[in-house]
């Protein structure tokens, strides 16, 4: 195994145990909180793991299609991965958003 086929499994480990991470507090918020921030969350964060565990075995998995794909057509996929991504990130960022904002007290002045 050469250093970057090393580097790329180490990424890609860590990558899956904080994903994984950022799931399970997602799913025990919506146990404990029902809620659109909850459902939001656990939605965008389990397709953010779909969709990168998908990036890291596409390769794999189109080894035969890549023999005789140009670099074109693999970019192409990579990007329309990455923008899928992008979005399931999206929605796990909105739920936070509501959530943060459904746990902000207001400051009472008294005047």
């Amino acid at each position: 195994m050469s250093s970057h086929e090393i580097l790329f499994s180490i990424q890609s480990i860590l990558y899956f145990i904080l994903m994984l991470a950022i799931l399970i507090f997602s799913i025990i918020l919506l146990a404990k909180k029902k809620g659109i921030a909850g459902i939001l969350m656990t939605v965008g964060s389990a397709l953010n793991i779909i969709i990168g565990a998908f990036r890291r075995l596409e390769p794999l998995l189109f080894t035969s299609e890549y023999s005789g794909a140009s670099a074109e057509n693999y970019m192409m996929r990579q990007a329309l991965i990455g923008i899928a991504d992008l979005f399931f990130y999206a929605i796990f960022v909105v739920g936070l958003i509501i959530l943060i904002l459904e746990n902000i007290k207001p400051k009472h002045t008294t005047s």
